[in-house]
C-alpha cells in the first residue's frame, strides 16, 4: 500500500471505487456512491490539498482515499478521515497501515490528531479501535 497525493486526474478511477453503495451504507452521507454526491466529496478533497489516493502496490490500482483536514495550529492538531476503501480491502491491513502512515507523518508537525466517525458507522469505529 502507498499513499499518493490526490489529483484531479484521479476522479474517474476513484469514483469507480466509491460507486459501491456498501461503502457508504453506514456513513452519515449516503449519496457519495452517486456521481453528484461523489463530485462534492472529491471537490472538497481537491480543494483541501491534503488528500491522498490509497494505492495497492501489487497492481498499482487506486483502492480508496483518505485525507487530513481541520488543521488547528493553535491546538497543534489535525483530523484524519474521509477514508474509504474498496470492499475487497476491508478487514485487512490496508486501513490500519494507511492510518499509521498518516499519524506518523502528522506527529512531525502537530501534537494531536483526531478521527471523526459517524455514530452509526460501526465498521469505521471498529477499524480504529486499536489506535
Amino acid at each position: 500500500m502507498k499513499l499518493v497525493p490526490l489529483t484531479k486526474s484521479d476522479c474517474n478511477q476513484l469514483y469507480h471505487v466509491a460507486s459501491d453503495t456498501l461503502i457508504w451504507e453506514q456513513h452519515p452521507v449516503k449519496d457519495r456512491h452517486t456521481k453528484e454526491g461523489f463530485q462534492l466529496f472529491f471537490d472538497g478533497a481537491i480543494s483541501g490539498k491534503t488528500a491522498f489516493v490509497i494505492v495497492d502496490k501489487k497492481n498499482n490500482a487506486i483502492i480508496g482515499s483518505t485525507r487530513y483536514y481541520d488543521y488547528k495550529p493553535d491546538n497543534s492538531s489535525i483530523a484524519i478521515g474521509y477514508t474509504f476503501l474498496a470492499k475487497e480491502y476491508w478487514g485487512g491491513l490496508f486501513n490500519k497501515s494507511t492510518k499509521k502512515l498518516l499519524i506518523e507523518y502528522a506527529f512531525k508537525f502537530v501534537d494531536n490528531f483526531y478521527f471523526h466517525i459517524g455514530t452509526s458507522n460501526m465498521r469505521s469505529q471498529l477499524a480504529i479501535a486499536s489506535f
